[in-house]
């Protein structure tokens, strides 16, 4: 039986690419007990041995306890991150945490704890009071001292929004087919980037540093 795991980064296309391999006849997708995509420890009873099982939880790669409970849990499977730029996923992030604040979904987010603040930040006071969230090349270390480089597989969202079908398909050791579909295009993407420039400087550098720890080490890239 073989297994893949998509852990993240959060708001670099994880949902979209769990939702395509759900398509996939051979694939076994695992789903919380609300029927969310997001299923941070789901039950494992049953597994089908015919199919490729996939699950998804971006919060995984933010948090090390729970990198090692996923080391336990699923041994040699395929490790799965998803990347973006991150000015990207800062616009992104702002995004559905302001909606959130603002529409009072999801009682037990965090922002519901700072209201006021969360629905009418900026995005400049968001990344001030979220800095940490946004250390993709720390968290990337994390995850190769838990998990051997042959393993893990970095996916560009730019690829995916090309053509999610075509990543489905390198992921599970296919050839990549014609892809009518046209390139998807989120709100992120479309937004005008209005980020103070130390903040922009200050992403370009997090985000250089991940890719060269991407490319220094062995793990296989889709880009």
């Amino acid at each position: 039986m073989r297994e893949i795991v998509i852990v993240g980064f959060p708001k670099c296309g994880t949902s979209a690419l769990i939702r395509r391999f759900a398509e996939e006849e051979d694939v076994h997708v695992l789903y919380a007990a609300n029927g969310h995509v997001d299923a941070l420890f789901p039950d494992r009873s049953n597994l089908p041995a015919d199919k490729v099982i996939v699950h998804k939880c971006p919060t995984y790669i933010l948090k090390r306890d729970y990198l090692l409970r996923l080391r336990e849990m699923v041994g040699p499977a395929d490790i799965v991150v998803c990347y973006r730029r991150l000015p990207r996923v800062l616009l992104s992030w702002h995004n559905m945490h302001r909606r959130i604040a603002r529409t009072g979904v999801q009682p037990n987010h965090f922002v519901h704890r700072e209201p006021e603040f969360w629905a009418n930040c900026s995005v400049d006071d968001y990344y001030h009071k979220s800095a940490h969230r946004f250390r993709m090349d720390m968290f990337f270390d994390q995850l190769l001292r838990l998990f051997p480089d042959e393993q893990v597989t970095v996916v560009a969202q730019e690829k995916m929004a090309r053509s999610v079908t075509n990543v489905v398909k390198l992921l599970k050791g296919e050839p990549e087919v014609e892809d009518e579909a046209e390139a998807h295009m989120g709100y992120a993407d479309r937004a005008d980037a209005d980020i103070a420039p130390d903040v922009l400087e200050i992403l370009e550098e997090t985000y250089q540093r991940f890719l060269a720890r991407v490319a220094a080490s062995g793990v296989r890239s889709i880009t």
